[in-house]
């Protein structure tokens, strides 16, 4: 990916917070999270439930889990993930949701993630 610059970065951020997306929303969420960086946290994280496309949901969870480290504050989010919404057909979501849990304890204790019995949704096929 070629560097882009701080202006070009608010211009897509922009696009996106417009609507102005549409089919491009995955890149265009993508270039903001590489380029722009943690300053767009609140804009990457509006995505985290998104069922019009679960790839995007996903690369929300694997920017703010694994990239940025700030999952913890998604953690509500994340643990309704791992219940594997029906949305998420091909379960790239929920996949992404367990990772993310994966980086949520690999940041600090969580007790209800580690409670014996604690389920999540179905496995993938």
């Amino acid at each position: 990916m070629t560097s882009l610059a701080p202006q070009e970065v608010k211009q897509i951020a922009q696009a996106v917070t417009e609507g102005r997306a549409s089919r491009e929303l995955y890149p265009r969420l993508y270039a903001v999270a590489r380029a722009g960086g943690p300053a767009y946290e609140p804009l990457i994280a509006t995505y985290l439930i998104y069922p019009e496309d679960p790839m995007v949901s996903a690369l929300a969870v694997q920017v703010l889990t694994g990239h940025w480290g700030v999952g913890a504050k998604y953690r509500k989010q994340i643990l309704e993930l791992l219940g594997s919404p029906e949305w998420d057909l091909d379960d790239d979501l929920f996949m992404a949701a367990v990772s993310g849990a994966g980086w949520i304890l690999h940041d600090g204790f969580d007790t209800e993630l580690l409670q014996p019995g604690f389920t999540v949704g179905r496995v993938p096929s």
